[in-house]
C-alpha cells in the first residue's frame, strides 16, 4: 500500500492535505493570532464610519468578516470543530453498527431477525430527513445538559476549543454529530452481518441437500 502509495502523485497529495488539516484542527487554535471572539474595526477619517479590514491589513492577513473578526483565526478555530466533528461521527457510528452487526450475524434466528428489521427501519427513512429530526430535538436537551453540568461544559471547552461560557453553543453542532450516529451505522451493521454470516457458513457449511438446491 505504501508503495503504490508512493508512485501516486493524487494520493501524496491527498494524504499531504489531510495530514495538513488533522495538524491545523489540533494546533490551530494555539497558533490563532487572535481568539474566534475577537473583533477589531478600523476606523475612517470620519470617526462614525468604519470599514473592514482587507486581506493583508497587519493582524488580519485574510481581512475580517462583517462583525470585525479576523477570518484567519477564525479558519484555524473551524478545522478544530470540523475535526472534532469527524472524530466523533465516525469511530462510534461505526461501533454501534458493527456491534449490532456481529451479534445479529452470530447468535442468528430471533436476534437476528429483531436486530436486522430494527435495522430496516432506519433504513427505510430518507437519512438526511431522518438527520434534521434528531437534530431539532436534541439540541435544546443537549444545551440544557452543557448548561447543568460544569464537567461537560469542561469537556466540551476542550474539544472544541471555546470558552467555558460558549460551550453551550456547541450544541447545534453535537446534534449534527448524534444524528449523524443514527443514520450512519445500519450499513455498518448490514456489513458487519453479512462477513459474520460468511465465516459462520466456513466454519459448518451447508447441507449437501441446500447446496444441491442452490
Amino acid at each position: 500500500m505504501l508503495y503504490a502509495l508512493n508512485r501516486s502523485p493524487i494520493g501524496l497529495a491527498g494524504l499531504f492535505l489531510g495530514s495538513l488539516f488533522i495538524i491545523t484542527g489540533i494546533v490551530g487554535p494555539i497558533i490563532a493570532p487572535h481568539s474566534y471572539d475577537f473583533s477589531f474595526i478600523i476606523a475612517t477619517q470620519q470617526y462614525d464610519k468604519y470599514y473592514l479590514a482587507p486581506p493583508g491589513t497587519e493582524g488580519a492577513i485574510l481581512g475580517t468578516d462583517d462583525l470585525g473578526r479576523d477570518l484567519f483565526s477564525e479558519l484555524l478555530y473551524g478545522a478544530r470543530v470540523s475535526l472534532m466533528s469527524t472524530v466523533l461521527v465516525l469511530p462510534i457510528g461505526i461501533v454501534i453498527g458493527i456491534l449490532i452487526g456481529l451479534v445479529a450475524g452470530y447468535y442468528g434466528g430471533l436476534v437476528d431477525e429483531l436486530l436486522m428489521r430494527f435495522t430496516d427501519i432506519f433504513l427505510a427513512f430518507p437519512g438526511l430527513i431522518l438527520a434534521l429530526a434528531f437534530s431539532s430535538a436534541l439540541t435544546s436537551r443537549l444545551a440544557n445538559a452543557i448548561a447543568n453540568n460544569p464537567y461537560l461544559t469542561w469537556v466540551v471547552a476542550q474539544f472544541f476549543a471555546v470558552k467555558p461560557n460558549d460551550a453551550v453553543n456547541v450544541a447545534p453542532i453535537l446534534s449534527i454529530v448524534m444524528a449523524l450516529w443514527v443514520i450512519w451505522w445500519p450499513a455498518y451493521a448490514r456489513v458487519a452481518r453479512g462477513l459474520v454470516l460468511e465465516e459462520k457458513n466456513k466454519v459448518n457449511p451447508p447441507s449437501q441437500f441446500f447446496r444441491l438446491q442452490l
